[in-house]
């Protein structure tokens, strides 16, 4: 799925700029953004909460390890925890246990 390339290009681009160099290039680690913010536009086109859920949680790693803005960072990783409550069954009681 073409989401999930651009989600691999975001991790790329995000590993590049932070490993690759001596300096951290700040271009590529907002060209990751783009990607993963492309990548959840075209998750969420297609009703992928799964995947839009990981690049949520992605964009919230880049905005706490790569740009050090831990308010924008706990706003993405927050809507990771809302968006993944949703793929939760609402209930447990047709469920097989065992």
């Amino acid at each position: 799925m073409i989401a999930e390339i651009e989600l691999l290009n975001a991790q790329n681009f995000f590993n590049e700029a932070l490993f690759d160099s001596e300096n951290l290039d700040m271009d590529i680690i907002y060209d990751s953004i783009d990607c993963s913010n492309a990548a959840q536009k075209i998750a969420f086109e297609h009703h992928d909460t799964e995947l839009e859920v990981r690049c949520e949680a992605y964009l919230g790693k880049i905005y706490y390890m790569g740009l050090k803005k831990r308010d924008k960072a706990k706003k993405h990783l927050s809507n990771t925890i809302r968006l993944e409550n949703t793929l939760r069954p609402k209930s447990f009681q047709n469920e097989d246990w065992f």
